[in-house]
């Protein structure tokens, strides 16, 4: 299976979008072999999780400005195994919402 690439066209540079949001609707969504680039601008999540039950596995995450994958106060996963995170420049997963400052995950 060849995954499927998603990132901006025009800039290629960390933070160039905001990333996939995954919002309450979309229980039980499943995210297989997506190679995810140049997403989370700022603080933000690459992919954004407030939906129940969802399913990430194979996928690669690279080239982020903020966290690679984040949860909402609805957010829950299913499956979450053989992902590859690269070049993050906050966190890889954050379990709840995005933090502050470092001070804040003590």
């Amino acid at each position: 299976m060849r995954p499927s690439r998603s990132r901006p066209a025009d800039d290629k540079s960390a933070g160039a979008w905001r990333g996939l949001r995954l919002f309450e609707h979309a229980d039980r969504s499943s995210i297989d072999h997506l190679v995810l680039e140049d997403a989370g601008q700022g603080a933000e999540e690459a992919i954004h999780i407030d939906a129940q039950e969802v399913t990430i596995v194979g996928s690669t995450i690279r080239s982020v400005e903020g966290v690679g994958v984040g949860f909402g106060r609805h957010g829950t996963v299913a499956h979450f195994a053989g992902n590859s995170f690269e070049r993050i420049g906050r966190w890889p997963v954050c379990p709840s919402g995005r933090p502050r400052s470092t001070a804040s995950m003590a």
